[in-house]
This record gives C-alpha cells, structure tokens and sequence, in this order.
C-alpha cells in the first residue's frame, strides 16, 4: 500500500500517472509501467484473488443471492424503471440497456447494489451493548 496508496482512488491515481510517465519517458514506443508500481500492482491483484474474488467466505452471499452479476441481471431485468433510463430503454432495448448498466458498474456500486437487492437487513437497530450479556450486581 505504501508505493501505489491507501484508498481505491488514490491506488488508480498513482498507476495511472504512472503509466503516462514511464511511456512518455519511453517515447511512446509502448505502453510502460515502472517496476515498483508493477511489482505492487501484481502483489494487491494477487491479494485480491485470494482474499476476496476467489475466497469462498467472501463470495458466499453472492452465490445465496443467484450469483452477483446474474443476480443483478434478474432484478435489473424485472424493474428496469427503478435502474434503467427511459430513453436508452426505448433506444436500445431492455437487454442491451441492462447490460450497458450492469457492464458500467464499479465493483463497488455493483456490490452495494447488490447488498440492497439481496442482503437482508435488520428492521430494527440494536446498540451493540445490548448484545452483552452483564452479570447481575453482586447482592442482587
């Protein structure tokens, strides 16, 4: 995290300055990266894989909800007028609008959306300190 940022836009800032950089310093002959931010792109792509993409704790609730994207494409499909743009609807079609919408979506949107559609939530919130079990006073 040192060398490429701490949050998700400051890791695509810096591999994407990076990038224009080196290929300009290469004279635009092909598209660069310099090695340190290579060695730590790779090293996060290889985290991510393992902890959250490839992980079966991570990717269960995914699969409960009929899997992510095709989750997605279900709901999207089924209320297009909560997701989709009237016009691009009547322009291009429900699926190829769907599609474009889903296709568009950053793994975070398509994540929270996905929370929203599928994830149960509670009705009512309890403060954590209610879940602590306190001994009864001494004398009680």
């Amino acid at each position: 995290m040192s060398v490429l940022g701490r949050s998700s836009s400051e890791r695509i800032g810096r591999m994407v300055a990076d990038v224009v950089q080196e290929t300009l310093d290469g004279g635009l002959s092909g598209i660069r990266m310099s090695d340190g931010v290579l060695d730590a792109t790779l090293a996060l792509r290889e985290f991510l894989f393992g902890a959250v993409y490839e992980n079966a704790v991570a990717t269960a609730e995914f699969r409960q909800g009929g899997g992510h994207p095709r989750g997605l494409w279900e709901k999207v499909r089924a209320r297009p007028e909560e997701f989709l743009d009237r016009a691009t609807l009547e322009r291009d079609g429900l699926d190829a609008a769907a599609r474009d919408f889903i296709a568009g979506m950053t793994d975070r949107f398509a994540v929270r959306l996905y929370e929203r559609l599928f994830i149960p939530t509670p009705w009512v919130e309890v403060a954590p300190e209610a879940w602590i079990e306190r001994p009864a006073p001494v004398g009680a």
